[in-house]
């Protein structure tokens, strides 16, 4: 194993931890844009969700960009012409691919989408990865580039990174939805922060509510089963409980309804 694979996969698992303890939609996103330049070369990372059926939807980019609001319009506008989420929305491949990959820069530069928006950002190149199936709302990442080079390597490590990436964004939503649902109960029932739970507990408390055993949530989350049960430990000393079953139940009392709610 050479000595750049070794730091590849260094900076992977670097990436990876701190991704999976993300608690929210936003803190995840903009974790993911100013770290995955680590990974993969790019001048622009922007994490978007797009709302199909309104033609509305929210950005992140870094470095910044100087009228977010007037990029966003536009790329609303011409996100037809991007290859990528074409074939996207035609075929549900949520695998990596960048605009270089679909067609030709003589035809990518007479696109609208270049002309008005992509030329102004210094995008000659554009690699773009998906989170979930085509439906009303489209959640991509896409780096930007100075250039057409973008690399088979830099293709497989967004496509190593997707699943993670998605798994740990339906995760953040579950524990922003539990949180929510906590705070508005107000019949005197527990709160999370009442409980104490950190986020990783909340995450594993989340699968097993899904039924899977220690080893199944430890390959899952890239941890060891001696640190599942170690949280579920601390979960059960919160909730003054002592099974996984009688913590489920806790928490389901607050409003009788599934610990968390089921995402896309």
């Amino acid at each position: 194993m050479g000595v750049s694979t070794i730091r590849i996969e260094r900076r992977l698992w670097d990436f990876l931890g701190p991704l999976y303890a993300c608690r929210d939609t936003a803190g995840l996103a903009n974790w993911v844009i100013r770290e995955l330049p680590r990974l993969v070369d790019a001048d622009q990372v922007i994490f978007n969700y797009l709302d199909l059926s309104t033609q509305n939807g929210w950005f992140v980019a870094r470095p910044e960009l100087d009228d977010l609001a007037g990029s966003s319009r536009l790329f609303l506008r011409h996100m037809h012409e991007h290859p990528k989420i074409h074939h996207y929305l035609m075929t549900g491949d949520l695998s990596a691919g960048a605009i270089s990959d679909f067609m030709s820069a003589r035809r990518y530069h007479q696109t609208a989408l270049y002309n008005e928006l992509y030329r102004d950002l210094g995008y000659e190149d554009h690699l773009g990865i998906l989170l979930a199936p085509p439906g009303k709302v489209v959640i991509g990442i896409g780096l930007g580039r100075g250039s057409p080079s973008f690399t088979t390597r830099d293709h497989q490590i967004l496509d190593l990174l997707r699943p993670h990436i998605a798994r740990a964004w339906r995760n953040a939503k579950a524990y922003t939805q539990l949180a929510r649902r906590c705070r508005q109960h107000s019949n005197g029932a527990w709160s999370v922060d009442e409980f104490g739970l950190t986020a990783r507990e909340c995450q594993i408390l989340r699968e097993v509510e899904q039924g899977k055993a220690n080893h199944e949530i430890a390959h899952d989350l890239f941890i060891s089963v001696a640190t599942v049960k170690k949280h579920l430990e601390h979960a059960y000393a919160k909730l003054e409980v002592k099974s996984r079953s009688a913590a489920l139940a806790r928490l389901r009392g607050l409003s009788g309804r599934p610990l968390i709610e089921k995402t896309p």
